[in-house]
């Protein structure tokens, strides 16, 4: 089988919680805890009055949104002790670059999806802007949100040597996670190349005007010489992105 080398890139725009008053102390450490262990930084205020006091909507961005999110996806649970985050052992973020390193040898059908999936991604590029997460064997990842009606979906890309998005996936949420029920069960991944879905998704929003062939018998001979060519690019770790 063959091995990737995987580059992660980590944020460095970190989400920022302030309170503008002092809330009672067990209210500030359970949203510490909570919100550190998901990679925010806690921003409590000192007895001075700050300019920064956030509003309704600033509240509902950075707090209740990503919580009612997180909820959702299963990452944290409702307790009798209050919520908590979920088992390592049953949900697990995962960066996207580890993705396309698993469609790297998944097998061919695999790779072919994620290049129909990268045919519907790409006139997207004037939309939106996609930012560099990471790589893989010095191929560049990168991500993008488009926003829809009532909904936003996430975009994840590899591109090739001449800068082309050549893999893609969505997900209807903004984060790549893996769930499972219980420990002896299988993983269940968000991520989706259901590029027929996706056309129906973006004629639905207006962002096209048909639903394009999804079935190119080429798509198969342009999975074999991409994962060619990018097995054949392995980079040292200094050199990759």
């Amino acid at each position: 089988m063959s091995t990737f080398f995987v580059d992660f890139i980590k944020k460095t725009e970190h989400n920022m919680l302030i309170f503008s008053k002092h809330p009672n102390l067990a209210v500030i450490a359970n949203f510490i805890q909570i919100f550190q262990d998901q990679g925010f930084e806690i921003v409590v205020p000192s007895g001075k009055e700050s300019s920064l006091h956030p509003g309704q909507l600033e509240i509902e961005q950075r707090v209740l949104d990503p919580l009612r999110q997180a909820l959702v996806r299963g990452e944290l649970i409702q307790t009798p002790g209050g919520i908590q985050l979920e088992s390592p052992s049953l949900f697990m973020r995962v960066h996207e670059a580890e993705i396309f390193a698993e469609m790297l040898v998944g097998g061919i059908e695999k790779l072919a999806d994620g290049i129909r999936t990268a045919r519907l991604v790409r006139p997207m590029e004037r939309r939106i802007k996609f930012n560099t997460t990471g790589g893989v064997n010095g191929y560049i990842v990168q991500n993008a949100i488009l926003g829809l009606r009532g909904e936003k979906i996430s975009f994840y890309v590899l591109r090739g040597a001449n800068d082309m998005i050549r893999l893609a996936f969505f997900i209807r949420d903004q984060v790549v996670y893996k769930r499972r029920k219980n420990t002896s069960s299988a993983w269940i991944s968000n991520v989706s190349c259901n590029s027929r879905d996706l056309a129906e998704l973006l004629r639905a929003n207006n962002f096209i005007d048909d639903l394009p062939q999804t079935n190119n018998t080429r798509d198969e001979q342009k999975a074999i010489n991409f994962h060619e060519e990018i097995e054949q690019s392995v980079l040292p770790p200094a050199q990759a992105p």
